[in-house]
């Protein structure tokens, strides 16, 4: 069982959700359904036929998915056009046929010339990428009114009235009248203006409070993980000594 090599071609790059264009890349990659279901992982391409080699998380259970079926690839998920609950009729028995580990990923198409078997592993080198989304969160400004104390003074004037005594000649002097025998007083109203202090609110002055968007630009850091790949010989060479 291999790839197919047909479409398999080392450096084909796929936009994000794309469609699948070099289909040796999504052997091993997860599987989501279009109703976000995760399920499993995608784990041969038979070159003879034209569907898609699906292993449950579980790995209980083979499903063998047409290839139109399978709407898209983002370099991490491979998408397919159909829900969760349509995979129970690609379900396939002959698990044991399907079974491939990573390290048996091979493309026959890349064998050299002149080699009967396989020559070729595909490892694959996992890199993460930063994925940066907004969301909206709501603040509060608050403004405050406190009551303030002052003191204020204002003039006013005021009119009262005082007692003012002058003393002249009688006109006609009276001869029918006698002197009092004990002190009398003579009460004289005087009128005065008093001040009465009232108090009203008014507007003074208005407040106006608007909103308006402000644009800025946040630099976003973070660390991302990815994998080097070293090839390592450890291979052993003897050197035979030559007899005399």
């Amino acid at each position: 069982m291999s790839e197919n090599p047909a479409n398999s071609t080392i450096g084909d790059e796929m936009s994000p959700g794309g469609p699948v264009i070099n289909w040796d890349r999504i052997i091993h990659k997860n599987v989501r359904t279009v109703d976000n279901q995760a399920m499993g992982k995608v784990i041969a391409i038979p070159d003879n036929e034209e569907s898609v080699i699906i292993s449950s998380q579980s790995a209980n259970d083979i499903y063998r998915v047409p290839r139109s079926m399978v709407a898209g690839f983002n370099g991490a998920e491979v998408q397919l056009g159909v829900t969760s609950d349509s995979m129970a009729s690609f379900h396939v028995n002959d698990a044991g046929a399907y079974e491939v580990q990573p390290s048996d990923a091979v493309t026959e198409g890349r064998r050299g010339i002149g080699e009967t078997g396989s020559s070729e592993k595909t490892i694959p080198v996992i890199e993460e990428r930063m994925n940066v989304s907004k969301r909206k969160t709501t603040e509060e400004a608050t403004i405050a009114k406190t009551p303030e104390k002052q003191q204020r003074s204002v003039e006013v004037s005021v009119t009262k009235e005082r007692l003012v005594v002058e003393r002249r000649k009688a006109s006609a002097p009276s001869t029918t009248e006698k002197p009092v025998e004990s002190e009398q007083e003579i009460k004289v109203p005087l009128k005065t203006e008093e001040v009465e202090v009232t108090k009203e609110p008014y507007v003074k002055e208005e407040v106006v409070v608007k909103k308006k968007p402000v644009t800025e630009t946040k630099k976003i850091t973070d660390t991302v993980q990815r994998e080097k790949v070293d090839v390592k010989d450890r291979t052993k060479r003897t050197t035979k000594k030559k007899r005399k």
